[in-house]
């Protein structure tokens, strides 16, 4: 199964984008009837259409994660930096999930104001355009939808812009079954469960964004990480026993070195 830097799963973002893909379709649906309601040859849109315009929206998705990781990536030039950039969309991801949650109704809005000279131009594009497969790019501009930010904010905290592309492509496939089902996937989940699944789709933002903090502390070196007090807390309690934990980060007393030698 492909993982995300050693510690976060690609098929945890598909499962994040599939659970807010019930949000997207309140959110972007609007790009959709763009083209549904333009006549196809048959007068309806045809599952081609459909396909172009996931085909858009994944593309721009992954496009778009490459270039926030490629902006990660300029300023995480150092591990202290690259540590801080990781921590703070770490940060934004865990305030981010505590208001889908509920669990702290301030944080129920939080997120970066869109600039509305970017509103008006995908506004003004969707209506102009009639191809679905360019409807299917200007998704990717829709950084009013909280969940869309808060992926993006994690592709910039990668550092990479390979891993950000792979971040918001695994994500974009995520969202599509439902976008692409016009409600039809909808209409099988009843209206009190649709809400619950949007909320859960917060708890694994929560866990990616203390998984995001965990790689800033690691990639800091700051020896606050996860792994890092694991092993510090274990070779504590060892030693009060009288043991010596021996790993990489603890090298072995000379003490023990020399019983070695002597064996």
């Amino acid at each position: 199964m492909p993982e995300l830097g050693r510690d976060m799963n690609y098929w945890l973002l598909f499962v994040t984008g599939l659970l807010t893909g019930f949000h997207c379709v309140g959110m972007c649906g609007a790009l959709v009837l763009a083209y549904a309601a333009k006549p196809a040859s048959g007068g309806r849109p045809t599952p081609f259409s459909h396909l172009l315009y996931g085909t858009g929206k994944t593309l721009s998705y992954t496009l778009i994660g490459a270039g926030f990781g490629l902006i990660g990536s300029i300023f995480s030039f150092s591990p202290i930096l690259r540590g801080a950039i990781g921590i703070a969309a770490g940060l934004f991801l865990v305030l981010f999930s505590l208001g889908m949650l509920r669990w702290i109704p301030a944080l129920s809005h939080f997120q970066i104001k869109t600039p509305s000279f970017l509103l008006r131009f995908i506004g003004a594009q969707s209506r102009r355009s009639h191809s679905p497969f360019v409807i299917g790019l200007l998704n990717g501009l829709m950084i009013i939808c909280g969940p869309l930010q808060a992926m993006y904010v994690m592709a910039a905290g990668t550092g990479s812009p390979l891993e950000g592309a792979l971040l918001m492509f695994f994500f974009g496939l995520g969202t599509l079954p439902v976008m692409l089902s016009f409600g039809w996937f909808a209409t099988l989940i009843s209206a009190g469960l649709k809400p619950r699944l949007v909320r859960f789709s917060g708890v694994i933002v929560l866990i990616l964004g203390i998984l995001m903090v965990n790689r800033g502390l690691k990639a800091s070196e700051s020896g606050f990480d996860f792994h890092s007090l694991v092993v510090r807390l274990s070779g504590f309690t060892e030693s009060r026993w009288g043991f010596v934990l021996a790993t990489p980060d603890a090298p072995m007393s000379p003490d023990m070195s020399g019983m070695h030698h002597n064996h």
